[in-house]
């Protein structure tokens, strides 16, 4: 068993692939061109994809970012219009026509609608609201797309990895393989152990094929996701085990609170709600209609002229309901906030203790288990001659090589870093 245990720790030692530091990406601020990176390197070469450019491909050709850039710009649209000053009357009115062979009376007015209590004004200020709410939809949306790029991206990459540790495990195994078959013509191994090693070095064959067949399928979902369904396979770049540096719970809590995109959308939605408030509180303040205007009668062969002021009197409708029902909005919009920042949190000890675990089993392997088996591995090497090669007895299972590729994942692991 401490021979599995050695070879297992020495092959996951193995350098594989993988992504930085994730880099801040700018917001896209006008609808995005689709592009896609060049097809060949100079020289002819195909070149490798790092998660920069898949990420950029993402920000570009992404469909739901540019549509959520377009809402952007509808509720710009619905903020202007909402505070546009109502357009005034122009009216021509001729009477009596004919009368006594006259034109009779004509006349004509002016007739301008006057807002008051700042209706207008709030108005405005509440679409004002739901753009800032659309805005940080597209930062939403933005992480969202990254977060999913990354995902592909690790889940392509760790696949891309285990199908070169696959390929070293064939080696290994066909080395054994023909190392039995010397034994088994020198009688010192059994047509058991060989038929034994056979089975282990096609078993790794197998599984090799399984994860051969997934990688089309992973790699066409990258490439649909990044918006490039007709790109060509191409090799990443990258190494998974350069993982980001250590956080701390607090350090997250406090990001968390301060710049998730669900927060700020959640408090712009209690500020609209509050603006629709005061809106149906200022709503029966009567607006006043002005009406001016003057004309001539033809038949008395006299002029006149007029004004009028019109004001709508809340006696008895002062809008009572829907100033309750607002107030009762704005009660449940408050604690959706509130439910939205517990619920962030709930998600972020969850994520963050998975996190923990994985970081303590990797300081485990990096710091302990991976020098130790090293050592170890190099040493019982040393002592071997190639005549040496000593065969698993049947007693004990299918065999180091054998146990040791069947604890490799035949697709990434869970929680692969994204």
């Amino acid at each position: 068993m401490w021979k599995t245990a050695i070879l297992a720790c020495l092959m996951l030692a193995l350098p594989i692939d993988g992504p930085g530091p994730a880099r801040a990406q700018a917001l896209p601020t006008a609808l995005p061109t689709r592009t896609r990176p060049a097809a060949t390197a100079p020289g002819g070469a195909a070149p490798l994809l790092g998660l920069a450019e898949l990420e950029q491909m993402a920000l570009n050709n992404n469909p739901t970012l540019g549509q959520a850039i377009s809402r952007v710009d509808q509720a710009r649209g619905r903020a202007v219009q909402a505070g546009l000053y109502p357009n005034p009357y122009l009216v021509y009115t001729d009477s009596n026509a004919g009368v006594a062979g006259t034109a009779g009376q004509e006349y004509s007015f002016f007739q301008q609608p006057i807002v008051t209590g700042g209706k207008l004004r709030i108005n405005r200020q509440r679409y004002e609201a739901e753009v800032e709410e659309a805005r940080w939809i597209v930062q939403e949306q933005q992480y969202r797309v990254l977060n999913g790029v990354r995902l592909r991206y690790c889940d392509l990459l760790a696949i891309q990895e285990l199908l070169d540790l696959r390929r070293d495990i064939i080696r290994l195994a066909e080395d054994v393989e023909r190392a039995v078959q010397e034994k088994v013509r020198s009688g010192h191994a059994s047509e058991p152990d060989l038929l034994m090693a056979q089975y282990t070095a096609e078993h790794h064959r197998l599984a090799e094929e399984e994860l051969g067949d997934r990688y089309p399928g992973a790699w066409h979902n990258l490439a649909a996701f990044v918006g490039c369904p007709d790109l060509t396979p191409t090799a990443l770049s990258g190494r998974l085990e350069d993982g980001p540096t250590e956080l701390s719970f607090e350090s997250v809590q406090d990001h968390l609170l301060r710049a998730s995109p669900e927060i700020r959308i959640a408090e712009l939605k209690v500020r609209g709600q509050e603006l629709s408030l005061r809106r149906e509180q200022v709503e029966p303040i009567p607006d006043l209609i002005v009406r001016g205007g003057g004309g001539y009668n033809a038949i008395r062969q006299s002029g006149f002229g007029y004004g009028r002021l019109y004001v709508e009197l809340p006696l008895w409708n002062r809008n009572q309901g829907n100033i309750r029902t607002a107030e009762a909005a704005l009660f449940d919009i408050r604690r959706d906030l509130d439910r939205t920042r517990l619920a962030l949190l709930q998600r972020l000890a969850r994520s963050f203790a998975h996190y923990q675990a994985s970081l303590h089993i990797m300081r485990r392997y990096r710091d302990k288990l991976l020098p130790a088996s090293r050592r170890a591995f190099e040493l019982y090497l040393r002592g071997l001659s190639p005549r040496e090669i000593p065969v698993q007895p049947r007693g004990e299972g299918d065999g180091v090589l054998h146990r040791f590729g069947r604890a490799l994942p035949v697709g990434p692991a869970r929680g692969a870093p994204a």
